[in-house]
């Protein structure tokens, strides 16, 4: 049997309508599942929508590349992560 390469982006299509309806009534989202679920390829095929590029703006941060940090540093390497994409943007 021969896979159909449109497959996965057909399935996630399926999903977008929830996704907006709690993008939009929300003022934060927490989105998270197991590892290697697809989130990250969710969450970039929907944000790199020409519909979506110019509605929002999409900010990444890296929490698992902190584990070495003490608690209280995570938040300001966040920012920084924040902050080096906003100045990203500018450009």
């Amino acid at each position: 049997m021969k896979e159909d390469p449109n497959l996965i982006p057909q399935l996630i299509k399926s999903f977008y309508a929830d996704f907006e309806r709690t993008l939009e009534g929300s003022a934060s989202m927490l989105f998270s599942g197991k590892f290697g679920s697809g989130k990250t390829y969710f969450l970039n095929h929907y944000f790199e929508q020409e519909k979506n590029k110019s509605k929002y703006l999409k900010i990444y941060t890296q929490p698992s590349a902190y584990y070495h940090a003490a608690d209280g540093d995570v938040l300001g390497y966040m920012k920084y992560d924040i902050l080096s994409c906003l100045l990203q943007q500018t450009d």
